[in-house]
């Protein structure tokens, strides 16, 4: 394995996973050679749990929590015209990864808020759930919003959350897609 990602919305104390996957490599003789953060501004900052509170407190939690090899560390909130649509960036990599290769991995991140209401209804469940499971209602989301048509080859796990929400990874070769 090359890459862990991780991504989750709401109030998940993501950056507590840190520690434990370093550990958990270590023992499968990995090491970690470089770590991106990045979110956008959240929509309900004051509930979020710690390290959470802040991109200040986010940053110091993982700079205690990474390894020294990762020496080349940078931390940069990149602003919008509008405080409620920023984004929040950490990287943090050791020499190796400094100078550019041939094989760059290039990533798109696309944040969506204020969306069309009548679109979003299409990730909510109807009231008790529609006695679906997330699995088999993630799926129709998938087929009725079209996101299975974006690279119909990808094998993806979907899911939906009850009462609104959804959540897709894909993977096709090498790319991915969340």
């Amino acid at each position: 394995p090359t890459k862990i990602i991780i991504k989750t919305c709401g109030t998940t104390q993501l950056l507590k996973s840190i520690r434990p996957l370093i550990h958990y490599a270590c023992n499968l003789g990995l090491s970690l050679c470089s770590c991106r953060y990045t979110r956008g501004t959240f929509i309900f900052p004051k509930a979020q749990p710690s390290p959470h509170t802040s991109f200040k407190e986010e940053v110091i939690c993982l700079e205690d929590a990474l390894p020294n090899n990762l020496c080349y560390r940078k931390a940069s909130v990149m602003p919008s015209k509008t405080t409620t649509n920023s984004w929040h960036v950490f990287t943090a990599s050791d020499e190796s990864h400094i100078i550019p290769n041939d094989h760059d991995m290039y990533t798109v991140e696309v944040c969506m808020t204020d969306l069309d209401r009548v679109l979003a209804r299409k990730f909510f469940l109807p009231p008790g759930g529609g006695n679906k499971s997330g699995d088999i209602a993630g799926k129709e989301m998938t087929k009725i919003t079209g996101i299975g048509d974006i690279n119909p080859r990808a094998m993806i796990c979907d899911f939906a959350f009850d009462p609104c929400g959804y959540s897709m990874n894909g993977i096709h070769n090498d790319r991915y897609s969340t």
